[in-house]
This record gives structure tokens, sequence and C-alpha cells, in this order.
């Protein structure tokens, strides 16, 4: 029985530790003054941006996956090098702009991914684009331009929005929470599921042509588009007084 036990013990150890899929992680650390944008292209994987204040410095996480399957785990580990990383801080519209890229020259990229982990001080404007993963925000600011597939896209920020915000997705859904300060001119549609909307404050008026798949709304009379579009997947759009009190069930 002793001997028995031992192998079960072995067995679960190899399946746990041997059938994990190979990784290799860099981190980024840069010295950054005032708001930064944010400026992102991942070939495939999630990017995830927070933003928090009693920061200094601007981190950045990156980690290269492959994930050819059990039986190829020496190939898996030999393309990690194919992939191509870079990050670096760049003069943009309002200062400095944060610009990350992933690329790779592996014959199969779709065995591959780059998940993407930025945290900084204050973020003034950002674009994203991804595949095949998730998209997650938190205490964004500024216009935003982000787009992805078969992932979810989650924004939840207390910062008012009061500039353009475009958000496509294929194969998700999306989940945009901002303070009842924030204006916008909606303009959300899906195709394969359904929108809801939860004003707690906020003056918004609904227009001609809402329904479950189509929502048409202005936001404290804002002139600002916020354009939210997903195939199979649903859109959630809530404006409250405390949005990083709210639960994003999408992500976090």
């Amino acid at each position: 029985m002793r001997r028995l036990g031992l192998l079960l013990c072995l067995l679960t150890a190899f399946l746990t530790v041997g059938c994990t899929a190979p990784y290799r992680a860099e981190k980024f650390d840069l010295t950054v003054g005032g708001p930064v944008e944010v400026d992102v292209d991942c070939f495939r994987g999630d990017v995830i941006v927070k933003a928090d204040p009693r920061l200094n410095e601007a981190f950045v996480r990156i980690v290269r996956t492959g994930e050819h399957g059990y039986d190829r785990l020496e190939e898996a580990r030999a393309s990690l090098d194919d992939i191509n990383t870079s990050v670096e801080l760049v003069p943009g519209t309002y200062g400095q702009r944060l610009q990350v890229r992933t690329g790779t020259t592996n014959a199969e990229p779709a065995f591959q991914r780059t998940d993407i982990y930025i945290t900084l001080p204050l973020i003034e404007g950002m674009r994203i684009r991804t595949d095949d993963g998730n998209i997650g925000v938190v205490r964004g600011a500024g216009a935003m331009d982000l787009e992805t597939s078969n992932g979810n896209v989650a924004v939840k920020t207390s910062v008012p929005i009061r500039e353009p915000v475009t958000i496509i997705n294929n194969g998700g859904g999306i989940e945009y929470i901002t303070r009842s300060e924030s204006t916008g001119k909606f303009d959300a549609r899906v195709v394969h599921g359904t929108i809801m909307h939860h004003v707690i404050r906020g003056d918004l008026h609904v227009h001609a042509g809402t329904d479950e798949t189509s929502f048409q709304a202005t936001l404290n009379d804002g002139e600002n588009p916020v354009i939210l579009r997903t195939v199979d997947g649903d859109i959630r759009i809530k404006i409250v007084a405390e949005p990083e009190t709210v639960y994003n069930s999408l992500l976090y």
C-alpha cells in the first residue's frame, strides 16, 4: 500500500508539473513622469492595464507561453525563442507614451501567446490590439481604443471618462463601468448577445431604436462617442458613483 501511495504521488506530480505549458516571464521597470499613454500591439494573449497613483514608476511584465500540448513540450519550450518583445517610452500626444509590442516568427503562432501586465501611476489615453485574449483596464483615463477576439473586455475606472471610447470584440463580452460624472454618446450593438445597462447616477437619455441588441443613449449631454461592438457576447454598461466597489464579472 505504501508503494502504491508513492506511485500515486509521483504520478500526480508528473501530471501537475510535466504537463504545464512552458513559459518565460520578463519584467521591465521604467521611470515615468506624469500621465502616460498606453499603446499595445500583442499578437495573441491577455493585456491587463492598471493605474496606481501610489507608484512613481511603470512596471511591465510579459509572459511568453508555448501551448503546443503535453506531447510537444520540447517544441513548445524551444518556440519561446521565436517570440519577440519590445517595451519603450516614446514621445506621445500629452507627454510620454508606453509602447509595447509582441510578435513571433514561429510557423505555428496559434500555439503561442504573450500575456502582458502593465501597472503605472497615471494613464492618459490608450490603444490596445490583441487576439485570443482578454483586455482589462482599471483606473484608466482619456480616450480608449480597444480591440480583441475570443476574450472579454472589462473597463472599470473611477476617473470620469469624457473622451472618445471604442471597444470592439469578436467572441466575448464587454463590461464598461465608469463614474456618474462621465459623459458619452453611446452606440452599442451586439450580434448573438444582449445589452444591459444599469445607471445609478447621472443623466441618461435613451434614444429611439434601443432594444436588447442595440443601445443608443446620451449620458450627461456628452458629445464624445462611446462605441461598443461585440459578436457572441453580452455588453454590460454600469454608471455608478464608485466604480471600484462594483464587482466585475468578466475578469476580476
